[in-house]
């Protein structure tokens, strides 16, 4: 139930920028090699130090999303109270607490120091230079500490939360509902009675200590970010925010427990089934919405692209200023410069244009008008940072000559779904009635 509500939660639909697909893999090594750890705690013999190994070494790889070195905390209190529930061991007083924490750290000792000598290697072989020599410093003044804390509640769970209402469209959600019944009722026929933990009544009281633990995770997820000064934003900066869905999955599922096993009567424990239900129905229909959103955008993309191609001659110039008047969801609406970079390099070769949108008119600090030559920057260096192999723009020469990019509808705007649709059916089944 818990992995169903985490994938489920809409809260990273919205970061799907393909570079930060590191991160989720990063994130589910991460997940694998908790979960290798908690196994070993039933192993012995070989099977065992393979194990600790294996996930010492999955650890290490999974730390390339850094705030996972704080996330790791979590986990390693989980292997801890496994524990001690498994050698029965009571800790009654702090004393108590120190000295058998103290001892299952001295046993595990390479997972004690696995996140500091992570951190040692990074900072040896990995130092920070030029524009991100001074990049994730601490801020610590109680302003930045409260400003992203509301901003990681406000647009990390609030905002997308309440996307998933907005925007309403039938068809999704009529598909999303059918899907959810089926998928839960698929989960409650597998489920037989002989399947269960038996030992299920003697924790109905557990639900407050997993919302506890669903905190205590929210915390370790979000202060790297916090005590740097990032939070959590609209559009492709919730990449801040990814580390979110499992720890308020945790606590959801710690709420359910307690609203269930507390429910007195058939009626109440129907109620709460019905509540996760529509949850179900809720974020996999916002899940649907996104995907449509992202498909219609490539059906932008393609429209631009086969442009640029019949008209070849637009390959001369040297900047362009986009002008992109096409309406779309916040969530695909944002372009790079990298996105037209590339697109140009791809159509015509060479790394000798560069594309300026209105975002990164701001970026980059320019402070000339379209038209006026060479361009000039308040910002330099970032433009010399960025202007490289990666940006398909290293050859560059801000002198020459400039073209104005501007993309409009031919025809009334269709939403998201209807454009997503239309592009699917032409792609796949006719596509040789695909026009642009």
């Amino acid at each position: 139930m818990l992995a169903i509500f985490t994938q489920l939660l809409p809260i990273p639909t919205i970061t799907v920028i393909f570079t930060y697909s590191i991160y989720f893999n990063a994130y589910a090594l991460f997940l694998l090699a908790t979960y290798l750890f908690l196994s070993i705690e039933w192993m012995r013999g070989r099977s065992h130090y393979l194990l600790r190994a294996l996930a010492i070494c999955i650890y290490f790889i999974a730390f390339t999303l850094n705030s996972l070195l704080v996330l790791y905390a979590a986990g390693f209190v989980l292997v801890y109270a496994v524990w001690l529930r498994r050698t029965g061991r009571r800790v009654r007083h702090a004393r108590e607490l120190i000295s058998t924490f103290w001892s299952f750290c001295l046993a595990r000792a390479d997972f004690t120091i696995l996140p500091l000598a992570y951190w040692v290697y990074k900072a040896i072989f990995y130092q920070r230079s030029g524009l991100y020599s001074n990049y994730n410093g601490f801020s610590l003044d109680a302003e930045s500490i409260a400003k992203n804390s509301y901003q990681f509640i406000a647009n990390g769970i609030v905002f997308p939360l309440a996307k998933s209402l907005d925007d309403w469209n039938s068809y999704l959600y009529l598909g999303a509902a059918v899907c959810s019944i089926l998928f839960v009722a698929c989960f409650v026929f597998v489920n037989r009675g002989d399947a269960r933990n038996a030992e299920l009544d003697e924790r109905r009281g557990d639900g407050f200590k997993i919302v506890g633990f669903g905190l205590f995770l929210l915390l370790c997820g979000t202060l790297p970010y916090i005590l740097v000064n990032k939070s959590a934003a609209p559009g492709v900066l919730m990449r801040n925010a990814m580390l979110m869905p499992l720890p308020i999955s945790v606590v959801g599922i710690g709420i359910w427990r307690v609203v269930k096993f507390r429910s007195t009567n058939l009626r109440s424990q129907s109620v709460a089934v019905v509540l996760f239900l529509g949850l179900l129905i809720v974020f996999t229909g916002r899940w649907w919405e996104s995907y449509a959103a992202w498909q219609a955008r490539a059906a932008k993309d393609q429209a631009v692209s086969q442009y640029l191609a019949d008209h070849p001659e637009w390959s001369a110039f040297s900047v362009y200023w986009i002008a992109d008047k096409l309406p779309m969801s916040p969530e695909v609406s944002e372009y790079g410069f990298a996105d037209y970079t590339s697109k140009f390099r791809m159509l015509w070769g060479g790394q000798t244009r560069m594309a300026f949108t209105p975002g990164h008119i701001s970026f980059f600090g320019i402070d000339t008008q379209p038209g006026v030559r060479p361009v000039h920057s308040k910002l330099p260096d970032r433009i010399a940072f960025f202007c490289n192999a990666w940006a398909s723009a290293k050859d560059i020469d801000l002198s020459g000559p400039q073209a104005e990019l501007e993309i409009t509808a031919t025809q009334r705007p269709w939403n998201n779904a209807s454009v997503a649709s239309a592009y699917l059916y032409y792609r796949f089944i006719e596509p040789v009635n695909m026009i642009f």
